[in-house]
């Protein structure tokens, strides 16, 4: 039903980094702290759970487009 996969994308790594960052400024969680401070390794331990159906149909529309 779902796939892992490793966090590659750059935007997707920069919205993974807005979103802890904002989660820490609302909570000064010290979990989120840590994490940003070894940001480049903490990041490779990520990952992204993307259900397969959801998957096929963004590969259809991308080949939609390209088409």
């Amino acid at each position: 039903m779902v796939e892992l996969e490793s966090l590659e994308d750059a935007s997707e790594i920069g919205e993974l980094r807005q979103l802890i960052e904002r989660h820490v400024s609302y909570t000064d969680s010290a979990v989120g702290r840590r994490l940003l401070d070894d940001w480049p390794n903490a990041v490779r331990r990520f990952v992204k759970v993307m259900p397969t159906d959801y998957k096929r149909v963004l590969k259809a529309r991308r080949e939609a487009v390209s088409a």
